[in-house]
């Protein structure tokens, strides 16, 4: 009985509803992938930042580095 009327129903009105549809599905995925990337690319910069700031703070921390003496003269804590 389903076979029969999708059948009878106008082919354009049916091509159409799918389109839509499937334009639909395509476009909440590109949204849930440009979430993805976004999370991903934030995720990425933290942690290059945390360890951006470690070295840094290993750099401080060791007494024959240039840092060690800046970080004395501006009495910089991480």
């Amino acid at each position: 009985m389903v076979i029969n009327t999708i059948a009878s129903a106008d082919t354009g009105h049916l091509q159409d509803s799918v389109k839509s549809v499937g334009e639909m599905v395509l476009s909440a995925h590109k949204a849930k992938m440009d979430e993805l990337k976004t999370l991903i690319s934030l995720n990425v910069q933290m942690k290059l930042t945390a360890e951006w700031f470690k070295n840094i703070a290993d750099l401080i921390a060791s007494d024959t580095s240039d840092l060690a003496r800046i970080g004395g003269i501006f009495d910089i804590t991480i």
